[in-house]
């Protein structure tokens, strides 16, 4: 039976061919696909039911793979903090769900971290403790305005300094960021955050001058909470935030 079911052949449930290459007993089998790919010490059964898996082959919103490599998904079966990284960077550039509710509308990933193996290798070399706190994956902080996802674009970073410097253009009104106009005076009014309170900067005549202001503090502000992760994070990382610059876009 062994030898009879070495070069059996199925299709598994993404469509792909496959075939038996080894069989050892039932839950020892070899599977090779038609793209040279391997899966090694897993059961007949799953192959006789089609779930084996090609991970070279687009399962993650049609866009990314696992690859082959040592990067696991999930161990004991919980996600990897490599793997919610990279399906969340997925999810922000290619679901329907988020794009549309988002500014997201235009961002893509590089071919390179639609392998999971390339994004995960570079997570785990880049990746630093901090003890109570996320650590998000930033594009913006390094090139301002960059839609791009990539080893060359990206940083990870304070969850504090991500929503300080994040972009809140869904989330404001018509006036510049940081700038509200007073309906009954005319006047435009500049207030910041800082430590989670509102700050009011001033009253000025032009929403252009009321956003100097608020451009002034918030630059100030986050060299600040920049300057208060020294020594905890990488100081590539911080010389980067203290150099990013406020727009009236943002």
């Amino acid at each position: 039976m062994k030898d009879e079911r070495i070069g059996e052949q199925r299709i598994n449930i993404q469509g792909i061919p496959m075939c038996i290459t080894a069989y050892r007993n039932s839950r020892d089998i070899e599977v090779q696909f038609c793209d040279g790919f391997e899966v090694k010490h897993t059961e007949y059964r799953k192959f006789l039911k089609g779930n084996i898996y090609n991970d070279n082959v687009p399962s993650y919103l049609g866009v990314g793979y696992l690859g082959e490599g040592e990067y696991k998904s999930r161990i004991n079966n919980i996600k990897t903090d490599a793997y919610i990284k990279w399906g969340s960077m997925l999810t922000r550039c290619y679901s329907d769900n988020f794009i549309g509710k988002t500014n997201y509308f235009d961002c893509f990933v590089c071919n390179e971290w639609k392998n999971f193996q390339n994004f995960a290798k570079w997570y785990y070399d880049n990746i630093y403790g901090l003890d109570g706190e996320d650590i998000e994956l930033d594009k913006e902080i390094k090139y301002k305005g960059c839609r791009y996802y990539s080893p060359q674009t990206c940083l990870l970073v304070p969850h504090k300094i991500n929503t300080i410097i994040c972009n809140r253009a869904n989330h404001r009104g018509q006036c510049a960021i940081g700038v509200v106009i007073n309906k009954n005076s005319g006047k435009y009014i500049a207030n910041c955050n800082s430590d989670n309170k509102r700050v009011y900067l001033g009253t000025y005549n032009t929403e252009k001058d009321a956003f100097l202001a608020y451009k002034h503090f918030k630059e100030v502000e986050i060299k600040r909470v920049a300057e208060l992760y020294r020594g905890i994070i990488p100081d590539e990382i911080i010389e980067y935030i203290k150099k990013y610059e406020v727009s009236e876009s943002d």
